[in-house]
């Protein structure tokens, strides 16, 4: 699909819906115009071809392109660019036409010579950004092409522009300023989507945790400060699980580091897959793990870090097999700090661990309830 810059999937899928909205109703806005344009007093009746049947011609194909979209919406790239083509054979038959008033009657230019911008600045929604410079680049050289076989023939014979000229010198230079412009425009754009890109980059590589791919403790820092300060707000629950592996010391001692490492990556993942999108997992350090459970009561998170325990205690992991953990669960209180709130969990974790592992306890606190 086109579009001015790269852009996620469900990017992708806001601008496609976006045009099946628009594109219809814009389309059938052009086919009245055109009709509306062309009933003006004396088109219908006028001796100049192009007069009499170039709008209407056009709407009809406007409306051929309008019935495929509704009919056939997949189709809708095909439309969109039959109608930026049909638009642009129209007001290059137009710059034919237009170009030769000046050297025959010493006329100004059409007014609807104003309108030609629009063909610039719409080849980058149908064509995509690279096409559309190529595409509007060459829709002015054929612009230049249309106006220098109008005039030409009656220069040759003798005629003259005498104060038209401004009209034709202002008329091309527009249409250079048009295709510079919106190019100009596009750039900007896609230097601005880049950067974005950059920055967030490195604010995932700041907050993420290299081995793991998951949050690092300086983010969930500052997740667990945001959330607690919500909670205590919104009089909302909060919770916070902090799991430290069992024996996994003997692990790398065993098999090595690098296997060490291979565990502590597939946990994570293990772990991230039993969790909604809404708690924040993240690698406190070492190989312990914590996870934040926002508007989660503390039965709510025994309930969650018991199902991450059999999770783990079921699921083999890498060449060791079975790997089992210690849970520890705390819930907010109104006077917490996150510091408080991480040193109770973290209580009730080594209490977990003293008693054998692969066990969950609970923090001894009085949680806020739901409001």
């Amino acid at each position: 699909m086109s579009r001015l810059s790269p852009t996620s999937p469900d990017e992708d899928a806001k601008l496609l819906a976006l045009k099946r909205r628009v594109y219809p109703i814009a389309i059938a806005v052009a086919i009245l115009g055109s009709w509306v344009g062309w009933l003006v007093p004396g088109f219908p009746d006028s001796s100049d071809p192009f007069d009499r049947f170039s709008l209407p011609i056009f709407a009809l194909w406007l409306t051929v392109w309008e019935v495929v979209l509704w009919r056939w919406p997949s189709r809708l790239v095909w439309a969109e660019r039959a109608a930026w083509l049909g638009a642009a054979a129209l007001f290059l038959l137009n710059t034919y036409r237009n170009l030769q008033l000046p050297v025959l009657n010493q006329e100004y230019i059409w007014v609807s010579a104003l309108w030609q911008g629009l063909v610039y600045l719409l080849a980058y929604p149908v064509f995509g950004a690279q096409l559309a410079w190529k595409v509007s680049s060459g829709f002015l050289a054929l612009q230049a092409l249309a106006g220098g076989l109008a005039v030409t023939p009656y220069l040759l014979a003798g005629a003259t522009l005498n104060d038209s000229i401004n009209s034709l010198v202002q008329f091309y230079l527009s249409q250079i300023g048009y295709l510079v412009t919106a190019r100009l425009i596009v750039s900007y754009e896609e230097r601005a989507v880049a950067m974005r890109s950059r920055a967030q980059a490195l604010y995932e590589l700041a907050h993420t945790d290299p081995l793991t791919q998951v949050a690092n403790r300086r983010k969930l820092y500052a997740e667990i400060s945001r959330e607690l300060s919500r909670c205590l707000r919104d009089e909302k629950p909060l919770a916070l699980i902090l799991l430290d592996l069992d024996r996994f010391k003997p692990i790398n001692d065993t098999h090595g580091h690098n296997v060490g490492d291979l565990v502590l990556y597939e946990v994570a993942q293990l772990l991230q897959a039993h969790l909604r999108p809404a708690n924040r997992l993240g690698r406190w350090g070492g190989e312990e793990f914590l996870v934040l459970l926002p508007e989660t009561d503390l039965s709510g998170a025994v309930a969650v870090a018991e199902r991450l325990r059999q999770a783990l205690s079921l699921e083999p992991i890498g060449p060791v097999g079975q790997v089992t953990a210690s849970f520890g669960v705390a819930g907010a209180r109104a006077s917490d700090t996150p510091e408080s709130l991480i040193a109770r969990a973290d209580q009730a974790m080594y209490a977990a661990k003293q008693a054998g592992g692969n066990r969950v306890e609970v923090a001894r606190n009085e949680p806020i309830q739901k409001g």
